[in-house]
């Protein structure tokens, strides 16, 4: 009779080893995209950042007697930048 040499020990630190390689090339990957290249984070900036100044509306305020203390009237800033004006 063939004999088969049936080693699961071996078979084990194989799938380990290959696994343990897997993740390691993850890691290294993760590593050039995240920190060591710096494409990704200027693309990520100029995409998620967005600074635009709110103004809250003010509502109406009353005294105790119900008379109107304080109205809302709305006020609005124009600015322009010189450079982006084009004349007419």
């Amino acid at each position: 009779m063939n004999s088969i040499d049936f080693n699961p020990e071996g078979r084990k630190r194989n799938i380990i080893g290959f696994i343990c390689l897997v993740v390691i090339v993850y890691l290294v990957q993760l590593f050039i995209l995240q920190i060591a290249s710096s494409d990704y984070k200027i693309s990520a900036d100029s995409n998620a950042f967005l600074k635009k100044t709110l103004y809250p509306s003010r509502g109406l305020m009353y005294d105790r007697f119900g008379n109107l203390l304080v109205y809302n009237q709305p006020n609005y800033d124009v600015m322009f930048v010189p450079r982006e004006v084009e004349p007419f």
